[in-house]
């Protein structure tokens, strides 16, 4: 189960029917703390995403502006690879 249904699934609890207990609350405060470590690893990780992003985009821009053939290298190869991957998934 990944981390968006799990909050989807958090989030259509009914609180009135949990204990108040100290092994709940130790329960919730532990799995609260899971949730949280994973989100800033996931924010950290798309935090560097995106900086790769603007990195590649810049490449691309600049070997564009030098007569790189981009487009035809693309539509060659990574569209084909792409392709390639979808016929052997089906």
């Amino acid at each position: 189960m990944d981390l968006q249904d799990r909050m989807f699934k958090i989030s259509k609890v009914n609180i009135d029917g949990i204990e108040l207990d100290q092994a709940t609350w130790t329960e919730l405060v532990q799995e609260n703390t899971n949730f949280s470590q994973t989100i800033s690893k996931m924010r950290q990780e798309l935090k560097q995403l995106k900086y790769k992003e603007k990195r590649l985009i810049k490449l691309i821009l600049t070997m564009k502006k030098l007569n790189y053939p981009v487009e035809e290298i693309y539509e060659q190869d990574v569209r084909k690879q792409r392709k390639r991957r979808k016929t052997k998934q089906i």
